[in-house]
């Protein structure tokens, strides 16, 4: 049945009444920039795209996309709007019109296959407008479109073409921004929210929008162990912090947020008074303070409006890379760090121990086992085998080795200080001093050579240590095959190295030990 145009006064109407978007936020179908979240800072402009469809369906377009947007994602709105306009625009020999056949068919042959994917996306919406009953489809039209057969988005290329900037991180990179990470908190050169941000998205490898849902209360302790409510993001009609997943979580992660909060509670209290500190786990683990302290002033609900958009993780993530000692061995470049990598580092990293297709997908939170697919064999091309040979030259690359090798005891901080010095792993030596004024816990030597704070002794037998780092690693991998085991020491390897390096070339220089 043939679909006639709404009457002018009630199709003026529709456009000028309010719609809330899947995400909660009102909006207008005759608005030229429509916010429809606060999880991103970036609007879906609809006068441009409005402008690819003849003048008299236009307002349809505008009423066909809004109703989209009430039950869709604003990404999956915003690529819509951009791909409508972006095609024509890049191709002016392409008819400016998406309700010619000509037109739809003409962009397929000239998109190429690796943008071929956003004709789908079009398409897809063409069909949710005819559906919706509201005029500006003709069904023959669509009928000729269904035919032109059109490949979809090809999953993961960042993910399984090894991009060096943009795809996974080696565990030699991962590591490297983790010590990298560690020592800048410990330097004071970042905070605890930044802190947190890296070990959060390393361990848990989530979106940015799952990010920016996250509470101070998401993260509990139960039977001694510790667990994140991490919220979804992707599940069709799903709005915000409206679905979560359980997931382990490390006890330092724990820690952290439970300082953040402590942190935030003074803040809280400076600026809104001592009143509203007892509501610190009912706040974002990353708001818009000024947001935040308005709305609890107000008594208003605390909602996405409060919290970073996804824009600013990304921000953030890039400013803690300028405060960071992290080198790639592949590049011998500074890593380039975007939150994404981090995601695409653990589904790597499950393959590489062995897990399933699976298991990938849950830790990821996908709703299906299709897109955890591009990880599974990644590990074995990304794999490296570290001994004697390749050492030496990584190291170079690497640079692991973050702290100050020192003449001898007394040149190092607290070299007065007995307590301070660090032994060989079978304790029969020292090699150097610990420069860290509060207790550290970690595994000495072995995390020592990776941080900052570490002083090694020129004439120290670090020769010894690492011999017996490469002796461990390689009976470990003949005992166990276990070669994710078999690499965990491979960056501490790289710094030992470093520092036999150092203390050659200081002798070669007329240095002496004293």
């Amino acid at each position: 049945m043939k679909v006639e145009p709404i009457p002018q006064d009630e199709l003026e109407d529709l456009l000028n009444e309010s719609l809330t978007s899947r995400d909660g936020l009102l909006f207008s179908p005759a608005e030229d920039t429509w916010a429809l979240t606060h999880t991103s800072s970036q609007n879906v402009l609809t006068a441009r795209a409005s402008y690819t469809f003849p003048p008299e369906v236009r307002p349809y377009f505008r009423l066909a996309l809004a109703r989209y947007a009430r039950s869709y994602s604003p990404d999956s709105v915003k690529n819509i709007a951009q791909f409508c306009y972006m095609i024509p625009s890049d191709n002016p020999d392409i008819p400016n019109n998406w309700l010619d056949e000509a037109c739809f068919i003409s962009a397929k042959a000239r998109l190429g296959k690796r943008r071929e994917y956003q004709l789908a996306t079009i398409r897809g919406f063409l069909k949710f407008w005819l559906q919706s009953g509201l005029y500006g489809i003709d069904p023959h039209y669509f009928e000729a479109i269904s035919k032109v057969r059109i490949r979809g988005n090809e999953k993961g290329t960042r993910i399984s073409s090894e991009d060096v900037l943009n795809g996974p991180l080696t565990e030699l990179e991962h590591r490297a921004v983790l010590d990298g990470t560690t020592n800048a908190y410990m330097s004071n050169h970042i905070g605890t929210q930044q802190y947190l941000l890296i070990k959060l998205f390393s361990e848990r490898g989530m979106r940015r929008s799952q990010a920016a849902q996250l509470f101070i209360s998401d993260f509990y302790e139960r039977g001694g162990e510790f667990w994140i409510k991490q919220p979804r993001a992707k599940q069709r009609n799903t709005g915000w912090r409206e679905a979560f997943k359980e997931f382990r979580v490390s006890e330092t992660l724990y820690s952290l947020v439970q300082l953040l909060g402590t942190e935030y509670a003074a803040a809280i209290k400076k600026t809104c008074g001592e009143e509203f500190t007892s509501q610190i786990d009912d706040l974002p683990l990353f708001p818009n303070m000024d947001r935040l302290a308005d709305a609890l002033r107000l008594g208003k609900k605390i909602d996405a409006y409060c919290c970073w958009s996804r824009e600013n993780f990304t921000t953030a993530v890039r400013s803690i890379s300028r405060h960071i000692n992290a080198i790639s061995e592949r590049t011998g470049d500074p890593i380039h760090l975007i939150p994404q990598r981090f995601r695409y580092s653990l589904g790597s990293d499950l393959d590489k121990d062995g897990r399933g297709v699976g298991v990938i997908a849950a830790a990821l939170d996908h709703e299906d086992e299709q897109n955890a697919g591009v990880y599974v064999g990644l590990s074995d091309a990304m794999a490296h085998r570290l001994d004697a040979k390749i050492g030496p030259l990584l190291a170079p690359l690497a640079q692991a080795f973050s702290g100050v090798v020192v003449k001898s005891e007394k040149d190092a901080v607290r070299g007065s200080d007995p307590s301070s010095r660090i032994r060989t792993i079978d304790g029969s030596d020292n090699v150097g001093t610990c420069g860290n004024m509060a207790f550290c816990g970690a595994n000495a030597p072995i995390s020592c050579y990776t941080c900052s704070k570490f002083y090694p002794w020129l004439d120290g037998p670090h020769e010894e240590v690492l011999t017996d780092l490469y002796e461990e690693r390689e009976e470990i991998l003949r005992v166990t095959g276990d070669r994710t085991m078999a690499e965990v020491n491979d960056r501490v390897i790289l710094a030992v190295e470093s520092v036999v390096r150092r203390c050659s070339e200081m002798r070669n220089q007329g240095v002496q030990g004293e």
